[in-house]
């Protein structure tokens, strides 16, 4: 199940939880929230998005206790060609 050192005691009906938020991680791994957010998007950290919130499966916290966080080094992946985010454009 998932690492030891979150222990919010939170579980709903005796329900292991099967998903952790980003700042919950980042204080049981001593890491920022913006940090995991960048590694999430390299890829090198799973996501799920549930009804817009950021979280972390509880087999991926399992796997960082256990291996450690496996960082490719580079450049992140280029967005695809159009996808802007507006400011680029000039647009407000």
């Amino acid at each position: 199940m998932a690492v030891q050192a979150i222990q919010t005691g939170k579980e709903l009906r005796g329900l292991p939880r099967r998903a952790y938020g980003l700042a919950e991680v980042a204080a049981s791994f001593g890491c920022s929230t913006d940090s995991l957010g960048r590694l999430a998007k390299t890829g090198d950290l799973r996501t799920i998005r549930i009804l817009g919130r950021v979280l972390i499966p509880a087999d991926e916290v399992d796997r960082i206790a256990r291996d450690g966080l496996q960082i490719r080094r580079g450049r992140p992946p280029k967005r695809a060609a159009g996808a802007s985010d507006g400011a680029a454009a000039g647009q407000p």
